[in-house]
């Protein structure tokens, strides 16, 4: 039932109003009365009336004022105005004021009974539009979480290009021109281990989702604790500022945001942050030198930039891409005592000159760290890289050698991670999502669909299928439904039309067209193929 609102100083104009609404739209309407503008003020704001019917000409507060009032805290409010011929100029400026309709005195039932049907209806589709829209908004914030988390993967795991990305940044409404990169962790690890897992997922969900929402009232930013045991945040670079005023700023705000998480949740952040970078490609550096600037030793610092490690320069590692290279093959080849020696190599002479110890782990997180992620090109390589921060930070180290020998420890461990662990890890997804495949073949089988069952990334997902299979996965699960479906129509007792349903598909034209270009004849010509040879 709507509410109306009749406003007119004149008695027997409103009693008319209402008796001819009142019979005519019998039960739909709560009517309420106001025999002057400062009444209709107030009953607007007691009532909320759908439906307004205001005359303009009253004494004090006339029409078009209380009119101008009421929607300051009625902006949705169907005005319809009544206005003698005498005023009729008056009742078009009214328009402008929001009103939708009006009505010329003397008062016509016909034309009355018309204008609120119109306003009906009207209101009728403004609530089914915003309730279209609620359930979009909806649906965004079920699918935006996803959309950051696999952006974020690009980023953090060297993926990301303007184009490879360019889909993901337009449906978030971001660019990343110009980005760094956040990283926070829970700093009291004694309240965080003393609830269970799934306690402390939920904490971390929480403070992610609450700094989300503080830092995008100012700045553009993507998160993720999907990926990591900390939380990560992409934050675009305001466009005025240089990067030094980008460092000021995201200083700042690290320490605003670490205090009311502090606030808000009981707990203690540390925080690192990356430097600025003008290409996406680059915020894997950015998020690289958050996470060493988030574990670089300094008990009084909760918040921690990079650039206050190593000021402006580069911490010393240089060594050719070659190298890399010949590390990372080395280290696929299984070749320890090789990839050991080419790792010392590099930190002696990355740490040359370099007496403050902190600073020599430092570098070798970093150098672990660029092992991995060259690593992390090809896909996802199942390296636990929150473990090996926590193993160098809490290793003893007092000179180059010590750090060299946790290195060592870390490559060995990150061979046999690669070498046996990866490949095997790979074929029981494959092998695990093939039975789910097989077995649910029916429903709507999308690639995010079974990547989500096999708890990977659909990028990641979709690259060790093909691996494996030798197959894309919608070629692979298109000759899955088209071989039962040629089992049933062998049969004979199914209609093509519900072979089309029972294997997976909606459109039965779409099925014939499939089936055709994958068998070389129609459903209906493969059935009567295989029923006149059984007969």
């Amino acid at each position: 039932m709507l509410n109306l609102l009749i406003a007119d100083d004149e008695e027997l104009e409103r009693r008319a109003v209402k008796n001819i609404i009142g019979k005519s739209f019998e039960g739909q309407f709560n009517i309420f009365e106001a025999k002057n503008g400062r009444q209709a003020i107030e009953v607007a704001d007691k009532e909320k009336p759908e439906i307004i019917i205001m005359d303009i000409k009253m004494p004090g507060i006339d029409g078009i004022e209380a009119i101008k009032e009421i929607s300051k805290f009625s902006g949705e409010s169907y005005f319809i105005v009544l206005s003698a011929y005498d005023y009729f100029n008056y009742a078009k400026e009214a328009m402008k004021c929001g009103v939708k309709d009006y009505i010329l005195k003397p008062l016509k039932k016909d034309e009355l009974i018309n204008k609120i049907k119109e306003a009906v209806y009207y209101i009728e589709e403004n609530k089914n539009k915003r309730k279209e829209e609620i359930e979009i908004k909806e649906r965004l914030k079920t699918i935006q979480p996803i959309v950051q988390n696999e952006l974020c993967y690009a980023f953090i795991n060297n993926m990301a290009t303007a184009d490879s990305c360019k889909g993901y940044l337009e449906f978030l409404n971001v660019s990343f021109n110009s980005g760094y990169c956040i990283i926070m962790s829970i700093k009291d690890k004694y309240k965080y281990a003393a609830i269970n897992e799934i306690e402390r997922v939920e904490m971390k969900n929480k403070i992610k989702d609450y700094v989300y929402d503080y830092i995008n009232l100012t700045r553009k930013c993507i998160s993720t604790c999907l990926y990591t045991n900390d939380i990560v945040f992409f934050i675009e670079a305001p466009k005025e500022y240089d990067k030094y005023m980008v460092k000021v700023d995201s200083v700042n705000m690290a320490r605003d945001i670490a205090a009311r998480a502090k606030n808000r949740f009981d707990v203690s952040m540390l925080v690192g942050i990356g430097r600025v970078y003008d290409d996406i490609k680059n915020l894997v550096k950015s998020y690289n030198e958050a996470i060493i600037a988030l574990n670089y030793d300094n008990i009084d610092m909760r918040v921690r930039h990079y650039d206050d490690i190593f000021g402006n320069e580069e911490p010393g590692i240089y060594y050719s891409i070659e190298l890399e290279k010949v590390l990372v093959n080395s280290i696929y080849k299984g070749e320890v005592e090789e990839s050991c020696k080419i790792f010392n190599d590099i930190m002696i002479k990355a740490c040359e000159g370099i007496e403050d110890i902190n600073k020599v782990k430092t570098i070798l997180l970093q150098m672990i760290l660029t092992v991995v992620l060259s690593i992390n090109k090809s896909g996802d390589s199942g390296i636990d890289i929150e473990a090996i921060q926590s193993f160098i930070k809490e290793s003893p180290v007092e000179n180059i050698e010590d750090a060299m020998g946790v290195g060592n420890k870390v490559i060995a461990d990150i061979i046999k991670n690669v070498s046996n662990k990866y490949i095997d890890s790979q074929e029981k997804i494959i092998k695990r999502s093939i039975e789910y495949i097989k077995n649910n073949f029916k429903e709507d089988l999308t690639l995010e669909t079974v990547a989500d069952y096999a708890c990977v990334s659909p990028y990641y997902f979709s690259k060790i299928f093909k691996k494996f299979t030798g197959t894309n996965y919608i070629d692979y699960l298109t000759d899955i439904r088209i071989e039962k479906a040629k089992e049933m129509l062998r049969d004979g007792r199914v209609a093509v039309k519900d072979v089309c349903f029972n294997v997976g598909y909606n459109d039965p034209n779409y099925f014939s067209r499939v089936f055709k270009k994958i068998v070389g004849l129609s459903p209906k010509e493969f059935k009567e193929g295989a029923v006149s040879s059984d007969s």
